[in-house]
């Protein structure tokens, strides 16, 4: 799974209206990582709560989460992916025990991750 994906499905995954307590108690770290990289990016909480409220507002539109998560360059951040990673594997543990949530980009090129992608490569 690409960094943009993990986030972008661990912020749905969270804000879905059937999440357990682990889930939520994953999704509660993962936006605090959110907000305390906002706010230091942006230079006050107040703005960081309000961007992440603002990507929170986005997860009806995947397509535009993918384009604010892209463009605040929070796939680049470790800490986040991590704390993406663990919503992912509290709310679908089957997946992540076979590997769905893991990273690995290595040497790649001209690569799509994730379900059902399609893709036209010229080179």
């Amino acid at each position: 799974m690409d960094p943009v994906s993990l986030v972008v499905d661990a912020l749905a995954a969270g804000l879905s209206g059937t999440v357990t307590s682990g889930v939520q108690d994953a999704y509660a770290g993962l936006r605090d990582v959110l907000v305390r990289r906002l706010g230091r990016d942006r230079g006050e909480d107040g703005v960081a709560e309000q961007a992440v409220q603002a990507l929170e507002g986005q997860a009806a539109d995947p397509e535009l989460l993918r384009t604010s998560v892209s463009a605040d360059g929070l796939a680049n951040d470790e800490q986040i992916l991590d704390a993406a990673q663990r919503v992912l594997q509290v709310a679908d543990p089957d997946g992540a025990r076979v590997g769905k949530y893991v990273i690995d980009l290595r040497e790649a090129k001209a690569v799509q991750v994730g379900d059902n992608p399609t893709m036209t490569v010229n080179f």
